[in-house]
């Protein structure tokens, strides 16, 4: 199996960059078209507010594209990755995952006899 790793970075006029990926597979060759997909997506973007996550959500989701969230979701991934350099922390913070602790347990399985 061939795997594509396809890759947006979107960049805010005061320079913010995200990054969002996916990867699809292929058995013959490299895919192309989840970039094909992506590369029509992308002038729509263009002049769109990074930092307002839920509407260009929507406005992906309204998209008629042959990939489909394959091809929409480095764009919301790169958008949230903006979202949370603007607010100085990292994004599992910023979504209210932070922990100074947890909690973990071990298990030994003996196989065999």
């Amino acid at each position: 199996m061939l795997y594509t790793n396809n890759v947006v970075r979107l960049v805010t006029e005061d320079g913010l960059e995200g990054v969002g990926a996916t990867i699809s597979y292929t058995e013959n060759d490299f895919d192309k078209c989840i970039v094909e997909a992506i590369r029509t997506i992308a002038p729509g973007i263009i002049g769109r507010n990074a930092l307002m996550t839920e509407e260009l959500h929507s406005w992906l989701m309204n998209r008629c594209s042959w990939g489909g969230l394959v091809a929409k979701s480095p764009f919301d991934i790169a958008a949230w990755d903006i979202k949370g350099k603007k607010a100085g922390m990292p994004l599992f913070q910023m979504l209210g995952g932070a922990r100074s602790k947890m909690l973990s347990y071990s298990v030994l399985l003996q196989v065999g006899g």
